[in-house]
Formats: C-alpha cells, sequence, structure tokens
C-alpha cells in the first residue's frame, strides 16, 4: 500500500509541478486576434461574426532525453473560435475550444461566452463578459519512459489518468474608434484535479485565478497606414511576480489588407508578426508568427512557429425595420 501511495504522489506531484512551474493558460504570439479566449466580454463587441482558428508548435527541433524519437513533448496548442453579434438583444455570444499538449499533459477547454454590450457614447462601447465551460486534464501515462523495463511498481498506476471540473471566467472590454482594452479573471472556482490525500498531506492539480490586461491603440498615419501598439500582461494572483508581458507594435495597411510586426516577450522571446488578407472586406485573413528564444535557451530550442487564420462576416439585423409613415402617404 505504501509503495502504491507513492507512485500515485509521484502522478499527482507531476502533474502539480507541470501546471504550477510552467505556463497553465495557453500562449499565442498572435493574442491581438484571439481576444476572446482570454476575455469573453470581447464576443460580438466589434458587430462582426467571427471565426478564428490558431496552430502553435513550441521549440522546434526539441528532443526529450527518454529515448523516445517520436515523443518530443513540446508544446503544441490548436484553438479555435466563432462568436457573433446579436443586435436583438444588444449582446455577443460564441464559444472557444483549446486543446493544450505539454509533454505528456493534455488540457482541453470548451468555453461558451456571453457579452453584453453597453453603448456609453455614440463612439465608445463597453462588454461585460462571462465565460463558462468545461475543463479536462489528462496525463499520457503510455508515454512514460522508465528507468527500468517491466519495472512492476508501474502496473498499479492507472493508465492514462483523467479528470474534469467546470469553470469561470469573467471580464469588461472598452472599445472605441482609437482604444481597444480588456480586463478579466480566469478560472475563478480554481478546479482542483486529481486531489488526493496521502500521508495526511493534499496533492491536486490546481488552475489557479490568473489576470488579464490587454491595451491597444489605433495610430491613424493617413488614410492607408495605421500603427498599433498593442500591450498584453497576464499574471497568476496567487504570485504576481510571475507577471509576463507582450508589447507589440504592428503596421496595418488598408484596414488589414496588409499587416506586420514585431514583439517582445518578456523573459522569454522576439517574435515577427506577418499577415494577409483575402476576399471583399479583408473578410479572409491569415497570418504568421516566428518566435526566438532570447532568453532561458538552455531549457528551450530556439524557435516556434503559430500560423492564424480568421474569416469576418458582418452583422446584418435579424429584426424587420421598422416602418415609416409620412403624411403624404397613409397604408
Amino acid at each position: 500500500m505504501e509503495i502504491t501511495n507513492k507512485i500515485r504522489a509521484i502522478i499527482f506531484l507531476l502533474s502539480f509541478s507541470i501546471v504550477s512551474f510552467a505556463q497553465q493558460d495557453a500562449q499565442f504570439s498572435q493574442y491581438m486576434f484571439v481576444n476572446s479566449y482570454f476575455n469573453p466580454a470581447y464576443v460580438g463587441i466589434n458587430e462582426q461574426t467571427e471565426f478564428v482558428g490558431i496552430y502553435r508548435s513550441q521549440w522546434t527541433g526539441f528532443r526529450n532525453s527518454g529515448g523516445n524519437d517520436n515523443f518530443s513533448g513540446v508544446p503544441v496548442t490548436q484553438f479555435i473560435n466563432a462568436s457573433t453579434k446579436i443586435k436583438a438583444f444588444n449582446s455577443g455570444i460564441g464559444f472557444n475550444i483549446v486543446n493544450d499538449n505539454i509533454a505528456t499533459l493534455n488540457n482541453l477547454y470548451l468555453k461558451a461566452n456571453y457579452s453584453y454590450h453597453i453603448n456609453i457614447s455614440e463612439d465608445v462601447k463597453l462588454g461585460i463578459g462571462i465565460g463558462a465551460g468545461y475543463f479536462n486534464q489528462r496525463i499520457s501515462t503510455d508515454l512514460w519512459k522508465p528507468n527500468q523495463d517491466n519495472d512492476p511498481r508501474l502496473d498499479q498506476v492507472v493508465a492514462n489518468p483523467s479528470q474534469s471540473s467546470f469553470d469561470i471566467d469573467g471580464g469588461l472590454w472598452l472599445l472605441s474608434k482609437k482604444i481597444s482594452m480588456g480586463i478579466s479573471l480566469s478560472h475563478l472556482l480554481q478546479p482542483q484535479l486529481f486531489k488526493q490525500q496521502i500521508n495526511s498531506k493534499e496533492f491536486s492539480s490546481t488552475l489557479k485565478r490568473h489576470a488579464y490586461l490587454f491595451f491597444q491603440y489605433k495610430l491613424i498615419l493617413n488614410e492607408n497606414w495605421n500603427l498599433l501598439p498593442t500591450l498584453l500582461l497576464r499574471s497568476s494572483l496567487q504570485a504576481l511576480n510571475n507577471t509576463q508581458a507582450d508589447l507589440t507594435v504592428l503596421a496595418s495597411y488598408s484596414n488589414y489588407k496588409f499587416w506586420g510586426g514585431i514583439s517582445y516577450r518578456h523573459t522569454d522571446a522576439m517574435i515577427a508578426l506577418i499577415g494577409i488578407s483575402f476576399l471583399k472586406n479583408n473578410a479572409l485573413r491569415v497570418g504568421y508568427g516566428f518566435d526566438l528564444t532570447i532568453i532561458g535557451k538552455a531549457a528551450k530550442m530556439g524557435t516556434s512557429h503559430e500560423i492564424m487564420a480568421s474569416f469576418f462576416i458582418p452583422v446584418r439585423d435579424l429584426l424587420p425595420k421598422p416602418m415609416i409613415r409620412t403624411p403624404r402617404f397613409r397604408y
């Protein structure tokens, strides 16, 4: 029984250490195109129906030290979002799907978002949003590489354990012609997975509450060119010294017909961003992000790659237009 408890403790401590000392939430270099990922108040506030997808692969060329050439363990993330404005209720709705793999840990997050929009003035809107969803965490024990083959203690390990929990996010988003900014809190319920009491000590994999602050200013250079300085701050409320900042400067031509820029992620990397749009009104956008690691090279490989695609459709009124009567034409 004591050996079994120790093996269980290894599983829980492995899961806990990965999510505590690594980044719990997935990160994106093209974060300015996936605002609904970290703030539910953003959905629908831009008066469009949106579909966004991202594929991110970090640390290209990394190889694990366990001898398994078919498994590198590098972070790989897929993100899908769909959202729309509901003008009849002055609201926005949407959903996110995030599949995040780090080593032998898989995090799957399915979340529905709702935002209510308040017209502060003719050009300024405030979104108040809430997101609720399903979070699942799975440990792929079949990818472990034991130091000793046929170790009998491994027979006592639950194969590929998986647990799920309910989670809630909340946020505010302010939008004007030149300023876009938001503040949000994720994992308000702090879900605890793989919770175990071992030798009078409690172990669990806990999703800590995180705060996000986003700010973007649109600097109009001329009728075609805009400059968009953007800042994203992410912080764990339990450890404010574990705050990460992304500072980006994008240049956009003809409302994102073409765009490009550079970004700096604090204590991590320099990033190059480029993109191009197609179809009428630049409805289809394709972007690429290239990360070059400049800090912590001893524990990471030098480059990461991220591909983004999005599609936009202007939202139309679902309600019929009101009838206008005149003294000349009575009916």
